[in-house]
């Protein structure tokens, strides 16, 4: 057999090949017939091929050697077979293989960081290898993207001894991740962070104090080192998606659990308040604190003509007050991004009656005081988008007539709010109506599509030439409502969808209301209560209040509004604001509130107004 690294000779037959083919006869073939017909032709004789002939060698046929034989016969494969002969012979010894590749190749290569004495992961350690930096993780976790080949890693963080480690980062895929450990200097202490609304472990909030940080795990724990010899310290807590938070640290040993914090979810909460004697729109953090005034009353505030209405993602608040002397109320928005505020609407003798947001669209009606009841445009629904600072009227009444003997004119019935856009009445009061029809009208909330869903026939029978046509609306889940039409008899029907259709319900069930379904940020759940045995029974059910969840009972909450999809905010004794998680379980006060004199029940795409 031939050796593993020796040349084979040229045009010399393989010693397998002999032994397993026949033996070819080495006389003289006969020369072939020439026809008679064709004359012979001299030729130069042809260049012989040269015959290539592989050396199968233990290794297989793509070992380095049996390629070179078989490329050392033909000129044309030598050059580039060379140098894929050489780089194969490099990549089988491992230091010039790392030697060669490092210079233009880098792989990911992963590692762990235990503390020496806890066994617990060091977070926010320094990790170098070959000029490249990182961090370890929450779980003591770094991962290095860098070039290939024996290397030394260092690790190091204040208050640990520096740590320098062989490494080799492989061509291929790590196979595994080792682990090394950090001797700290200083004292180790540990803490545990959970969340001020839910009660629940945070994890990733990063720990600082006197130059040296840590995070917290899955469980909510965290283990700093700091200089000995210490006994308190300040600490500051940190996570993504809540507010920093600055603790007093006590030095204690490992294990010993006194320090245990809060973390608050970041957000600012927005309500009226009357604590100063005049009614401001005050902000705080959910937990109360970084309390601040945005809107300082001026003393012309009316107790029962103030109010305050957040959109659902608490971007807009609609605020309505009187601020000078003299002036009537206006309509305001306040955006949260810089808590400005500008007017939205105003006008002398007018009223205004807000009907809440529909996402960024907020809608209310005006009652104009000077317009008489045989003049057009009495009333008016307008409706303003917030993102667009774009007001518009949506409708307006009719009217007819001359005087007050004798006057036709149209009625708006109180708007209501469904996912689908807003639903209100018109109806018709004054003399011989008997021709006029009441309708049923559907309209986005930005005033487009308006369109009547259903018109209603009344007939005057009290004798009189005055009448009226009553028709009402009661919101019965986030995307129904009820409407009741009175005449000679009460005939109730349903509407949804867009469509209206005759409903079996009684007159005390329509009266008696039904409870006001206030619907989440993401459209995906509602939170309502139901009054039982004197308390009120909290609930959370999907975007149209079915499958319904029990989460509170026998309580004194009632519901106030959503913040984000994971937290319920909740008011107590009509002054006190608290928030609780969606789940259920503890509510945390805010702070106390000054309750706007305005009844929404019903509406539930805004918050703040119950």
């Amino acid at each position: 057999m031939q050796p593993e690294n020796e040349e084979p000779k040229a045009n010399e037959p393989d010693q397998q090949a002999d032994a397993t083919s026949p033996a070819e006869d080495s006389s003289t073939p006969p020369e072939s017939p020439q026809s008679e017909e064709s004359p012979q032709v001299d030729e130069a004789p042809a260049e012989p091929t040269p015959e290539v002939v592989v050396s199968k060698s233990p290794h297989g046929k793509f070992h380095p050697a049996t390629i070179w034989a078989a490329a050392k016969n033909n000129k044309k494969m030598s050059v580039p077979v060379g140098i894929v002969v050489l780089l194969a012979l490099l990549l089988l010894v491992p230091v010039t293989r790392y030697a060669l590749l490092g210079t233009f190749m880098k792989s990911d290569y992963s590692l762990k960081v235990l503390d020496e004495k806890t066994g617990k992961p060091v977070t926010d350690a320094k990790v170098e290898i070959a000029g490249t930096t990182t961090m370890t993780n929450k779980d003591g976790m770094a991962t290095v993207h860098t070039k290939v080949g024996n290397h030394t890693a260092m690790i190091s963080k204040t208050y640990y001894e520096t740590a320098n480690e062989k490494v080799v980062v492989p061509v291929l895929k790590q196979k595994t991740i080792p682990t090394f450990q950090l001797h700290a200097t200083g004292r180790q202490v540990s803490l545990h962070v959970v969340n001020f609304v839910s009660g629940d472990v945070v994890e990733n909030v990063t720990v600082s104090a006197l130059g040296s940080t840590a995070k917290t795990d899955a469980s909510g724990n965290a283990i700093i080192v700091l200089p000995a010899g210490k006994v308190n310290t300040e600490a500051t807590l940190s996570g993504p998606g809540y507010n920093n938070t600055t603790v007093e640290l006590k030095i204690l040993n490992v294990g010993q659990d006194d320090n245990k914090f809060m973390i608050t979810p970041a957000g600012k909460v927005y309500f009226l308040s009357k604590l100063s004697g005049k009614i401001s729109v005050v902000k705080a953090n959910l937990d109360g604190t970084a309390r601040k005034t945005v809107v300082a009353g001026t003393g012309y505030e009316d107790d029962g003509d103030t109010l305050l209405l957040a959109s659902r993602d608490w971007k807009y608040l609609a605020f309505k007050a009187v601020r000078q002397p003299g002036n009537e109320p206006k309509m305001y928005l306040i955006k949260t991004a810089n808590d400005q505020m500008t007017e939205i609407d105003s006008g002398a003798d007018v009223e205004f009656y807000p009907v809440g947001w529909h996402d960024d669209d907020f809608l209310y009606t005006v009652y104009r005081q000077k317009v008489k009841s045989w003049q057009p445009n009495q009333q008016a629904l307008k409706t303003y988008n917030a993102t667009l600072d774009k007001l518009t009227t949506v409708d307006q009444t009719l009217a007819a007539g001359s005087n007050e003997d004798n006057y036709q004119h149209q009625d708006l019935g109180t708007p209501i709010i469904l996912d689908d856009g807003v639903v209100y009445t018109k109806t018709w009061q004054g003399y011989n109506i008997d021709n006029k029809k009441g309708q049923l009208v559907q309209v986005d909330a930005t005033g487009a599509g308006k369109k009547v869903v259903k018109e209603f026939s009344f007939t005057n029978n009290d004798g009189y030439d005055y009448g009226y046509q009553s028709m009402e609306l009661a919101q019965y889940k986030p995307n129904a409502a009820y409407l009741s039409v009175s005449d000679a008899t009460n005939k109730f029907y349903l509407y949804q969808g867009g469509k209206v259709q005759t409903a079996s319900i009684t007159s005390s069930a329509f009266y008696k209301g039904f409870p006001t379904y206030l619907v989440s940020p993401n459209d995906k759940q509602t939170f309502w209560s139901e009054s039982r045995d004197g308390k009120n029974t909290l609930f959370v059910g999907d975007d149209n209040a079915n499958n319904e969840k029990q989460i509170a009972s026998l309580s004194d909450y009632k519901p106030y509004g959503w913040f984000t999809t994971n937290y319920l905010l909740v008011s107590k004794d009509g002054s006190e604001l608290y928030i609780m998680p969606v789940a259920g379980g503890k509510a945390q006060k805010i702070t106390d509130y000054h309750k706007p004199n305005y009844d929404f029940n019903g509406y539930g795409y805004g918050y703040g107004a119950y």
